[in-house]
C-alpha cells in the first residue's frame, strides 16, 4: 500500500468540500454575474483593498530576531534563514515579491501555500509559492495529523507553509470572495451595468415617434439607422435631423437609474467591510474628515493589519524554526516602517522614547539609517523624575543643604 493509500484508505476529515471555499468551483451569484476569486478583482473596489493589504505586509521588514541570555535581542544577521525570509525565499522571488503573491492568495483565496525546501540538514533552504486551487489539506484517519494534497503527491504538514484565512476548522480557510460573493456581484453588476449604459446611451435617452404606422422592416431599419448614427459615448453630442414627422421625445432618468452612483459608493463600502480596510484607504473619501482619518489609519494598522502578522509569524515560527531554536530565535515584523512616511509622527515616536530611556541617540540613529556618533549609546531621563519605590534619589541628594540638612 502506497503512501497515498495510506493516508487516504478511508474517508478524511476535510474541513468542507473544495468548492465555495476554496475558489475550484464557481457559482453565479443573485445578481447574475458569475464572482470567482480572479474575475473580482476587476472590482476597483477589490482590487484596491487585496493591493492595500499585500503591499502593506509585503513592504514592512521582516527577520529572525535572536534573543541574548541578558535579556537583549537584535536581528540575527548570520543566520541563513533571516537571508531566507528578508531577501529571496526563492530564486524566482524576492521577499517582497513571494510576501505580495502569498497575501494576494490569502485574500481571494482564504490560504496561503508554500512548499518548504530543506537542506540535508533539515533546514529550510527555500519556500515555493504554490496555486491555492491546487493544493488540497486534509486530516488523515490513519493519524489525525493534516497533510497536504499537491497535484496528486501526499505532502506532510512539516513540508509545507499554510498560512490559513477565516476558517471554521483552521484547516482550511475560507475565500472570502465566495463567502461575499453576492455583495461582491452587485458591485459587479452595477459596473457592468455602467458600461452598457454609457457605451449603448442612446437606446436609455429617449423614443422616436412617428405620425404614421411602420412596418416591422421599417422599424428595425430607422432603429439601427438611428443607433449606428448616436449610440455609444463616441456619438454623443451629435445633431439629429429628422424627416416624415418622425419626433424625438427625451425620456428623463428614471429613478433606478439616478441611484446608480449611490450603488457604486455603496459596493466600495461593501467590500470595505469585507477586506475590513478604512474606505478612505481604498479611495471613498466620502465620510471622511481631517479629525477622523488618522484615527481610522491607526484602526488599520491595529485591527487591519495585526492579525494578518500575527498569523503569519506564528507560522513562521512554527514551521520554519526547530524546537530548540525557539527557545532563543523568533519571526517578526518591524511595524514601526509604517511611519516611516509620516515624518512628523516618526520623529514625535522616538522623542517619546528617548524621554523615558527606552531609545538611545544611536539606536534612534540607527532606525533613520544614519552612523552612530560618540558616546550616543548612553540613554537619559528626565533629571525630575526618580525610580519607582526608591527613598532616596541623585534628585533629593541635590537638595541637601551644605550644612548636611535636606531641604525642606
Amino acid at each position: 500500500m502506497g503512501l497515498f493509500d495510506f493516508l487516504t484508505g478511508r474517508k478524511e476529515k476535510r474541513s468542507f468540500d473544495f468548492g465555495p471555499g476554496s475558489g475550484m468551483l464557481f457559482n453565479n451569484s443573485r445578481s447574475g454575474v458569475k464572482v470567482d476569486e480572479k474575475t473580482s478583482v476587476g472590482l476597483t473596489a477589490v482590487w484596491a483593498s487585496v493591493r492595500l493589504l499585500s503591499e502593506t505586509i509585503a513592504s514592512l521588514p521582516l527577520n529572525v530576531y535572536k534573543k541574548e541570555a541578558n535579556g537583549s535581542k537584535h536581528v540575527d544577521d548570520s543566520n541563513p534563514i533571516n537571508d531566507l525570509i528578508s531577501i529571496a525565499p526563492s530564486p524566482n522571488y524576492t521577499s517582497y515579491t513571494w510576501r505580495e503573491t502569498m497575501m494576494n492568495s490569502l485574500l481571494l483565496f482564504g490560504n496561503a501555500y508554500a512548499c518548504i525546501h530543506r537542506n540535508g540538514g533539515a533546514k529550510p533552504v527555500g519556500l515555493e509559492f504554490l496555486n491555492p486551487k491546487e493544493v488540497e489539506p486534509f486530516i488523515s484517519d490513519q493519524d489525525n495529523l493534516i497533510y497536504y494534497n499537491y497535484k496528486g503527491e501526499i505532502k506532510a504538514a512539516a513540508e509545507m507553509l499554510h498560512i490559513v484565512g477565516f476558517s471554521f476548522d483552521g484547516v482550511l480557510g475560507k475565500s472570502p470572495i465566495q463567502a461575499c460573493k453576492d455583495a461582491v456581484g452587485i458591485g459587479l453588476a452595477s459596473q457592468e451595468f455602467g458600461s452598457n449604459f454609457f457605451g449603448q446611451g442612446a437606446n436609455l435617452s429617449g423614443v422616436l415617434e412617428h405620425p404614421g404606422r411602420l412596418s416591422d422592416e421599417a422599424a428595425d431599419r430607422l432603429r439601427v439607422s438611428w443607433n449606428e448614427r448616436f449610440a455609444g459615448i463616441h456619438n454623443s453630442h451629435q445633431t439629429a435631423i429628422l424627416e416624415e414627422g418622425v419626433k424625438f421625445s427625451a425620456i428623463g432618468m428614471p429613478l433606478a437609474d439616478a441611484q446608480f452612483i449611490e450603488t457604486r459608493r455603496f459596493s466600495v463600502e461593501e467590500v470595505a467591510r469585507i477586506f475590513r480596510v478604512p474606505p478612505h484607504m481604498i479611495g471613498d473619501l466620502s465620510r471622511s474628515t481631517y479629525s477622523n482619518i488618522e484615527q481610522q489609519s491607526m484602526d488599520y494598522a491595529r485591527y487591519s493589519l495585526q492579525p494578518y502578522l500575527v498569523n503569519w509569524e506564528q507560522e513562521l515560527n512554527r514551521k520554519l524554526l526547530s524546537d530548540n531554536e525557539r527557545k532563543n530565535l523568533y519571526f517578526k515584523f518591524k511595524t514601526t516602517e509604517l511611519l516611516r512616511a509620516d515624518a512628523n509622527s516618526r520623529a514625535d515616536y522616538y522623542r517619546k522614547l528617548f524621554e523615558v530611556g527606552a531609545l538611545s541617540p544611536n539606536e534612534i540613529r540607527s532606525m533613520e539609517d544614519m552612523n552612530a556618533i560618540q558616546d550616543g549609546d548612553e540613554h537619559f531621563v528626565p533629571l525630575n523624575l526618580g525610580q519607582v519605590g526608591k527613598k532616596e534619589n541623585d534628585l533629593n541628594q541635590n537638595n541637601i543643604k551644605k550644612d548636611g540638612k535636606r531641604k525642606k
